[in-house]
Order: structure tokens, then C-alpha cells, then sequence
């Protein structure tokens, strides 16, 4: 099921080189849209998770984001960047979540409908990209229906077969798993990344249709 959305939802019910160089951004510069409508970018507080909660609830209602629990975002309030418009609305927000010690994935990608058109998608996705290089990671991921968005802010269009840490942790139990409509797209943040990845890791592709029960997977 889908992790990042950044067109707006029907109304909601409740109201670098080989030789590991980073590589260079291809993020736009801060919104000046933005700016001019007063919204402030921020890392996420414990007293905003109603707030990411309310943003994301139209989504989860349509199935374009994945349900996460209120404690659940309490536990997950470091991974999270928010938009705060002039009055100190929670109006867009979206997480880094870790996946293994190379990858991350930018997970909860979330606009309002009165926000769209600020190029707040595009200021959270880098906000994502900033904590990823800061982390050590060489590359960050996100599984979408909004692809086009992705390409623009620098992403690629990847198998999904070729990201196992994500199939295993969230695929594997999702709904949808045998009839998925997103498509996985990929940054590298250290060029050749991702290609090491898959020449090391290329024992890690066992379909989604087995049961993880009994296997545990190595490296």
C-alpha cells in the first residue's frame, strides 16, 4: 500500500561518484510560495501528531496511505518534518524511516488540499533527503502512485522486486501485496549505491507470496 501522496484526497469523513562521493541534490530551493503564505518547515514535536494524523486521514480513508496507529506516530514523531501554516496548523508532513543500515524510505508523504501548489511535497521530500545524508544513508526509497512527482525531485522508477528490506517489512503483511498498483521509485545518495546494494544482497529476492515464517533472511 501506498506510502507518500502528494495529490489531495476526496474530503475526509472527520471533517556522488564510484568512489562514494555524495551526490548532489536535485531538490528545487525553498519554497517561496511558501514563504509568502507564512508557512514554517520544522522537525515534527510530540504536539503535532493529531495534526499528522488529521493530514493523513483522508488518504488512509481513500487507501492511498498506509493506517498508522496514534501511537504509532508518537513512536515515529523523530522521523517526521511538518508543514505549520501562519496559525500553527499542521497542513503537510512526511517521515525517514531507517530500513537497513544503506537504506531509507521516505514514508507518510502528506498535503493538505489548501496547501497544494505551496511546493511543500517537493521542501518535505528534501527535508527527507537531508537526515538520510546525515545518517550515513547512500540511498532512500518510497513505494507511490504519484511517480511523476518523484522523477522531478530526482527519484527513478525501480523494480520492486529489487528492494527485499521493504518487501519483508511492510509488503509482505500489506492487503494489496498481490495486486499492488504503486510502483517503487529510488534517490542515491552516493553514486553506485544501489547497484552494490543489489550485487550483494541479490539472495534477498524471495517473492512476496511466500510466508516470511519460517525463513530468516541473512546480510
Amino acid at each position: 500500500m501506498a506510502e507518500t501522496s502528494v495529490t489531495p484526497p476526496a474530503p475526509s469523513s472527520n471533517g556522488g561518484s564510484g568512489n562514494g562521493k555524495p551526490m548532489k541534490s536535485r531538490l528545487p530551493e525553498a519554497p517561496t510560495r511558501a514563504e509568502a503564505a507564512g508557512v514554517t518547515l520544522r522537525r515534527a514535536r510530540v504536539e503535532d501528531v493529531p495534526g499528522i494524523a488529521g493530514v493523513m486521514a483522508g488518504y488512509v480513508e481513500e487507501g492511498t496511505l498506509l493506517p498508522r496507529s496514534v501511537g504509532e506516530l508518537y513512536r515515529a514523531v523523530p522521523e517526521f518534518h511538518v508543514a505549520l501554516n501562519r496559525d500553527g496548523k499542521v497542513i503537510a508532513c512526511a517521515a525517514l524511516r531507517i530500513l537497513w543500515m544503506d537504506l531509507g524510505e521516505v514514508r507518510s508523504l502528506a498535503v493538505t488540499r489548501e496547501a497544494q501548489g505551496l511546493g511543500l511535497g517537493a521542501a518535505l521530500v528534501g527535508a527527507t533527503l537531508d537526515d538520510a545524508r546525515a545518517r550515513g544513508l547512500h540511498r532512500v526509497i518510497a513505494l507511490t502512485k504519484e511517480v511523476g512527482f518523484f522523477e522531478r525531485v530526482g527519484f527513478s522508477v525501480v523494480e520492486r522486486d529489487d528492494l527485499p528490506r521493504k518487501v519483508w517489512t511492510d509488503c509482505v503483511a500489506c492487503p494489496k501485496r498481490h495486486a499492488c498498483d504503486e510502483v517503487a521509485v529510488e534517490i542515491e545518495l552516493v553514486e553506485g549505491a544501489a547497484e552494490a546494494a543489489r550485487a550483494l544482497k541479490a539472495d534477498w529476492r524471495i517473492p512476496v507470496e511466500l510466508s516470511p515464517g519460517n525463513v530468516e533472511p541473512t546480510a
